[in-house]
């Protein structure tokens, strides 16, 4: 299994600096997408301890581990200001973790934190679809484990049209809406 690594140190292949750090691990994702295999999936690891920052959103794509140590947190920036996607009954903004493609399979995402930062999203509302930790549709074998997922705007794990999920052993705190 190949395993590549996310990180501030300067040592590894994708090197971040605390600032749209979503780029360099949207490259790490797209290595893993277009390299693993059904049995083979690719390891993007984001070593800690780091808050990553996440100006825009991450997409993962079929065939990938997104796994880290325990102190390693994603977090969204302050005043992401994500422009709304959906209708102004229904507000809404993309997910912090996106799908690359669809259909989407074989995704395991574990063992570190998402920090949606709410408290720092100025004109949004609790419980409606900002921020959503994890969203995918029509997807097949998806699993988020282990994980500490907290402080965003509505969901942490939401999926339509979907089957084979696994959402165990998280922790899940002061969301807007379901875990």
């Amino acid at each position: 299994m190949t395993t590549i690594y996310v990180s501030n140190l300067g040592t590894d292949t994708y090197t971040v600096d605390g600032t749209a750090d979503d780029v360099q691990i949207n490259q790490a994702l797209l290595y893993a997408h277009n390299n693993g295999t059904d049995s083979s999936p690719i390891t993007v690891y984001l070593r800690g301890p780091f808050t990553y920052e996440l100006s825009s959103w991450l997409l993962v794509g079929n065939n990938t581990i997104l796994t880290g140590d325990k102190t390693a947190k994603l977090r969204l920036k302050n005043n992401a200001g994500w422009p709304n996607i959906y209708t102004t009954t229904d507000p809404g903004t993309e997910p912090l973790l996106k799908q690359r493609v669809n259909p989407i399979k074989n995704v395991e995402v574990h063992n570190f934190e998402i920090d949606g930062n709410k408290d720092n999203q100025a004109g949004y509302v609790h419980g409606e679809l900002n921020y959503i930790i994890m969203f995918f549709s029509n997807a097949t074998n998806i699993s988020m484990h282990d994980m500490y997922i907290h402080d965003t705007q509505s969901d942490g794990m939401r999926m339509a049209n979907s089957d084979t999920l696994y959402f165990f052993n998280n922790v899940v705190e002061r969301m807007g809406h379901d875990g």
